[in-house]
């Protein structure tokens, strides 16, 4: 993933690709993992930090199985989302997740066509429920004396 940001112009510090045996004295940054993950585990004298919002919450820390837990959030507010939508010049945008209508009522008034993805509009897969049979069946219902 680093490589290919590089491809496209960003820059980062010098790194180097995972090799637990070149660690000492190295920072490790990876998607979360729980402390008994075999990548993890290969890791020498390891300290395990994340970084979340989520990370106000004083119990992060127990249950991300984590050392420190730093409180950064990864989500951009309403001024930076219509600023970001504003550079990529979109045709539609569909919008999810919070105030997804909110927030789609607000690009139509700035003359950028969106709509909120929701229950009304999405098909679903209904895991977990029975379906309906076309066919008819028959079905005698229980006998109310028991033996």
């Amino acid at each position: 993933m680093t490589k290919t940001c590089q491809e496209i112009g960003l820059t980062f510090p010098d790194f180097f690709e995972f090799q637990h045996e070149k660690l000492k004295g190295s920072v490790v940054i990876s998607p979360p993992l729980g402390k008994d993950s075999s990548w993890l585990a290969k890791i020498p004298n390891r300290r395990v930090a994340m970084i979340s919002g989520w990370a106000l919450d004083p119990a992060m820390t127990h249950r991300n199985q984590c050392d420190r837990a730093f409180p950064l959030s990864d989500h951009a507010d309403f001024l930076e989302l219509l600023d970001f939508v504003f550079q990529v010049d979109p045709k539609i945008v569909c919008t999810t997740h919070g105030y997804a209508k909110e927030f789609a009522e607000a690009l139509t008034e700035r003359g950028i066509p969106a709509f909120e993805l929701g229950a009304a509009n999405q098909l679903g897969l209904e895991l977990g429920q029975r379906r309906q049979s076309t066919r008819t069946r028959a079905w005698t219902a229980p006998s109310a004396k028991r033996s």
